[in-house]
C-alpha cells in the first residue's frame, strides 16, 4: 500500500511538472519537443514500476516475512506420528525436527504437502493434523507379490492458521524412509499467477482427471484401490476466470482423499515459474521435459532448471510408470529429494 502511494504521488509529480513546463506561455514547444517530453514521462513511469517491484521483492525476502520448511523421513514409521527429522529447508525456524511439528508463528494462509511411501505389504493412510484434527488424508494400497514393489501418495492442504496452531502428520500403517517428505510455506497475498492442485482416489474403475480443458493440462490417473494421485500446475488467471476439474470416465471418487486447492503465487513478470512435461515415454536420465506449459523467465532448458533469483523454491514432479521407478531431484548434482512409483 505504501509503495503504491509513493508511485502514484511521484507519477503525478512528474506529469504535473512536465505539464507546467509545456503550458507556460514563455515556452514555445514544437511537436518534436512534445514527443521528447512524453517519451521521458513514459520512461520515468517504467522506472517507477520497476522500483515498486523491487521494493515488493525486498519486502517479501525479509526474514520475518518468509516462512517455509521441507523435511524428509529418515527411518520407517508404523502407526504413529511421523517425525521428518532430516531438515533441508527451515525458513523462519517454525518446524521442529525433534517432534515433527510445525508451530505457526505468524497468522495467515499456509500450504502443506506431504508424501507417504510404503511397501507392497501394507495399506497405509496418512492424515495432516491441525491441532490434532484431520484436515487432509492420503492412502497407499498393497501391491502384488513383488517384495520390492513400493508406492507413494501425496496430499495438499491450504489452511488458515493462527499463532500457536500446530501441524503434523499421523500414520495408520507403515511408511518407509527416503521417499516420504513433509513441506509447508506461508502465502504472500498478491495478485498474479496461480498454483492449482488436484488429488483424487477412485473407489471404482479407472479414471483420468485434468484441470481446465481436457487433454490440455497435465492429467492424473487413478485406479480402483490404488494410491492417492496428485498433481500441481500453474495458470495465469484474470478476474472472473472459471476453471473446471474434468473426469474422463466419470468414475466414483472417494471422499476426504479427493480434493482441489489453489493459491496466488505473485506477479507474473519477474518470478521464476515453470511447468513442463515429457511428450512421450522416456527412460533417459536426466529426464528431458520437452513440452513447456509456462516458463516465466526462460529458465528451463529441457532437463535443467537454472535459478534466476535467489530464494526458497518449490519443486514438484510427477511420474507415471508401468513398473517400479525411482526418481531423484538433484540440485547442483546433490540429492535434494526422492520419489517412487509402481503399478500393481
Amino acid at each position: 500500500m505504501f509503495e503504491g502511494q509513493v508511485y502514484l504521488l511521484f507519477a503525478l509529480h512528474v506529469v504535473c511538472y512536465w505539464a507546467q513546463h509545456i503550458y507556460q506561455p514563455q515556452n514555445e514547444c514544437s511537436n518534436q519537443d512534445y514527443e521528447t517530453i512524453l517519451r521521458d514521462i513514459r520512461n520515468d513511469i517504467v522506472e517507477l514500476k520497476r522500483s515498486v517491484e523491487q521494493l515488493q521483492s525486498i519486502k517479501e525476502s525479509e526474514p520475518g516475512n518468509n516462512v517455509a520448511f521441507h523435511a524428509q523421513l529418515a527411518t520407517s514409521v508404523t502407526d504413529d506420528y511421523v517425525i521428518f527429522s532430516h531438515v533441508i529447508t527451515n525458513e523462519g525456524t517454525a518446524y521442529d525436527k525433534s517432534s515433527g511439528i510445525f508451530t505457526c508463528q505468524l497468522c495467515g494462509t499456509y500450504v502443506f504437502s506431504w508424501t507417504i511411501a510404503s511397501s507392497q505389504h501394507h495399506q497405509t493412510t496418512a492424515d495432516l493434523l491441525v491441532n490434532d484434527v484431520s484436515v487432509g488424508s492420503t492412502a497407499t494400497y498393497p501391491r502384488g507379490s513383488d517384495s520390492v514393489s513400493k508406492g507413494s501418495s501425496t496430499g495438499f492442504v491450504v489452511y488458515n492458521l493462527k499463532v500457536g496452531d500446530k501441524v503434523r502428520v499421523i500414520l495408520n500403517g507403515t511408511t518407509i524412509g527416503k521417499f516420504s517428505p513433509f513441506s509447508g510455506w506461508k502465502l504472500q497475498h498478491e495478485t498474479g499467477i496461480w498454483a492449482l492442485t488436484i488429488s483424487a482416489e477412485t473407489s471404482t474403475g479407472f479414471d483420468s482427471l485434468s484441470v481446465g480443458e481436457p487433454h490440455i493440462n497435465p492429467r492424473i490417473w487413478t485406479i480402483e484401490k490404488e494410491d492417492t494421485s496428485s498433481s500441481l500446475l500453474f495458470r495465469n488467471l484474470s478476474y472472473g476466470d472459471r476453471l473446471f476439474w474434468y473426469s474422463t470416465f466419470n468414475e466414483t471418487l472417494t471422499a476426504t482423499r479427493s480434493s482441489i486447492s489453489g493459491w496466488l503465487i505473485g506477479p507474473t513478470n519477474w518470478r521464476p515459474i515453470f511447468m513442463a512435461s515429457s511428450d512421450s515415454p522416456t527412460s533417459s536420465s536426466p529426464v528431458d521435459f520437452t513440452r513447456e506449459y509456462i516458463d516465466q523467465t526462460d529458465s528451463l532448458l529441457g532437463s535443467e532448471f537454472l535459478a534466476s533469483k535467489s530464494g526458497v523454491y518449490l519443486i514438484f514432479w510427477n511420474t507415471i510408470a508401468k513398473e517400479m521407478v525411482l526418481t531423484t531431484l538433484m540440485v547442483n548434482d546433490k540429492e535434494a529429494g526422492k520419489a517412487v512409483t509402481s503399478i500393481s
